[in-house]
C-alpha cells in the first residue's frame, strides 16, 4: 500500500515530523505546561474565577552589597582591629552561593523535598476537592494542622549553622537577619492572594519561660522581627508554652506526646478574628510543635476553629535523618 503523502508545508521547518513545543491545537488555550498552567486553563473556563491569581511564585534573594569596595574595607577593618569571628548572614550566603528554594523544590504542604511538579499546591484544587489532596506522596491523604508551610530550605549547610548560633550564641542581629529573608520569601504568597499584610499576622512558636532565661534569647521572636520587617506583617504573641523535656531530648515518634497540652491561647481568638495567621518557627521535625500551636490557636475560636486557615513559615526543614 503507498503510504500516505504528507504536505511538506505542513512540516517544521527543517523536514522534521515532530515539533517542540507542539502547536496548539484549534479551540484549545495554549498554557505552559506546569501546575500553575494547568490552573489558567482550568480557570480561564471556570466561571467567577477569572480574577484568582496563579502566577508562579519566585523564591526571596540575597542582595549584593550596594558599595562593594567599601564592604571590603569595612570587612578587614572588623576581621582584623576588631576581631570579628562571624561574618553577617548576608555575607555568607554569598560566599555559599546559598539562596532560598524555590516554591517548586519543596511540597507546599508538609515542606518536605521533591522533585518537581511531584507535589500539588493546596490552593490549584477544583472546587470540591478536600484540601487532603494536595501535597506530595509523603503527606497527600493525611490531615495537617495548617493549609500551608513555605521554607527556606533544608536543615544542613548554612542553615542549619546559623539556626543553632541564633539559639545558643544570643546573636539575634543573625536571627534577625534570617528573618527577613523568610519574610521576603513568603511575600508573595500574600500578593498572590491578595491578602493585605495588615490583614494577617505573625505568631511566634513560644518558648518556655525557663528555656528562655537559661538561653539569654528568644530566638523565634528574633526570626519574626526580621519576617515583619520584611512582609509588614505584624506580631501577635498569642501563644504561651509551660516547660518540658525539649523535643530534640526525646525520640521522634514521642514528640507529639511529649508537647501534646503544653501550649495554650493567651487571649481570646475575637483580637484576630479574620485575619490571616502565619506561624514562625526555626525547624521543622515531625511537625509535632507546629501541630500543637495550631491546636492551642483554634481553640481560641470555639466552635469554628476548624474553620481557621493557618500558614506555617520555617527557616528550614529537617530530613528524616
Amino acid at each position: 500500500m503507498k503510504p500516505a503523502e504528507t504536505d511538506p508545508g505542513s512540516l517544521p521547518q527543517g523536514g522534521e515530523r515532530f515539533a517542540w513545543p507542539p502547536r496548539p491545537m484549534p479551540g484549545v488555550p495554549d498554557v505552559h505546561r506546569t501546575s500553575a498552567g494547568r490552573v489558567e486553563a482550568h480557570l480561564a473556563h471556570s466561571p467567577g474565577m477569572e480574577s484568582v491569581d496563579v502566577t508562579p511564585v519566585r523564591p526571596a534573594r540575597i542582595d549584593p552589597p550596594r558599595f562593594p569596595k567599601y564592604q571590603e574595607a569595612l570587612k578587614d577593618i572588623e576581621t582584623v582591629w576588631l576581631g570579628q569571628t562571624r561574618a553577617p548572614f548576608a555575607e555568607r550566603a554569598r560566599e555559599d552561593g546559598w539562596v532560598p528554594d524555590g516554591a517548586g523544590a519543596y511540597c507546599p504542604r508538609c515542606g518536605v523535598s521533591c522533585g518537581s511538579h511531584e507535589a500539588l499546591d493546596p490552593d490549584e484544587l477544583g472546587d470540591g476537592v478536600p484540601v487532603d489532596d494536595a501535597g506530595c506522596p509523603s503527606c497527600r491523604g493525611r490531615r495537617l494542622s495548617w493549609h500551608r508551610l513555605i521554607r527556606l530550605g533544608e536543615y544542613n549547610g548554612l542553615l542549619r549553622e546559623v539556626i543553632l548560633e541564633t539559639k545558643f550564641s544570643r546573636w539575634r542581629r543573625l536571627g534577625y537577619d534570617v528573618g527577613r529573608v523568610l519574610g521576603e520569601q513568603f511575600k508573595p504568597y500574600l500578593q498572590r492572594e491578595r491578602i493585605d499584610p495588615e490583614r494577617a499576622v505573625l505568631v511566634p512558636v513560644p518558648t518556655p519561660f525557663w528555656r528562655r532565661l537559661w538561653r539569654g534569647i528568644d530566638h523565634t521572636l528574633a526570626l519574626c522581627r526580621g519576617v515583619r520587617d520584611a512582609s509588614g506583617v505584624g506580631i501577635r504573641p498569642l501563644l504561651r508554652r509551660r516547660g518540658g523535656p525539649s523535643q530534640v531530648s526525646v525520640m521522634p515518634s514521642q514528640r507529639l506526646h511529649n508537647v501534646r497540652g503544653t501550649m495554650r491561647s493567651k487571649r481570646q481568638a475575637g483580637a484576630v478574628d479574620g485575619l490571616q495567621i502565619i506561624v514562625i518557627d526555626d525547624v521543622k521535625t515531625t511537625g509535632a510543635t507546629r501541630t500543637e500551636a495550631c491546636r492551642a490557636l483554634r481553640a481560641g475560636w470555639g466552635a469554628g476553629g476548624d474553620a481557621v486557615r493557618i500558614w506555617a513559615a520555617v527557616v528550614a526543614v529537617a530530613g528524616d535523618d
